[in-house]
């Protein structure tokens, strides 16, 4: 976590190297709280990067285990308007 934030502070915002940085540091968060910032941020800041897709997924998972059902349907309700590759698209279904 910290050569995540240290990654970070050395990557220009806004660049792919940035975005792959912020993903790492969700993934590997201590807390959901963290984890769903940085995902957050990730999914709408960096909305073309490769990952986004991913924090959409993990923003969905984040509001099931929290027993938000409702909560998962606005992150794979955009996974499926904005990602239209099969892979996203069976994701966003699922």
């Amino acid at each position: 976590r910290a050569l995540l934030d240290s990654l970070l502070e050395a990557a220009t915002p806004g660049t792919p190297a940035y975005a792959e940085a912020l993903y790492w540091r969700a993934r590997l968060a201590e807390r959901g709280t963290d984890a769903e910032r940085d995902y957050r941020l990730l999914a709408v800041e960096y909305a073309f990067s490769p990952r986004a897709a991913d924090a959409l997924v993990a923003l969905a998972q984040l509001a099931i285990v929290r027993g938000e059902p409702q909560g998962a349907r606005e992150p794979l309700d955009r996974l499926l308007r904005d990602h239209r590759d099969a892979a996203s698209q069976a994701r966003g279904q699922y």
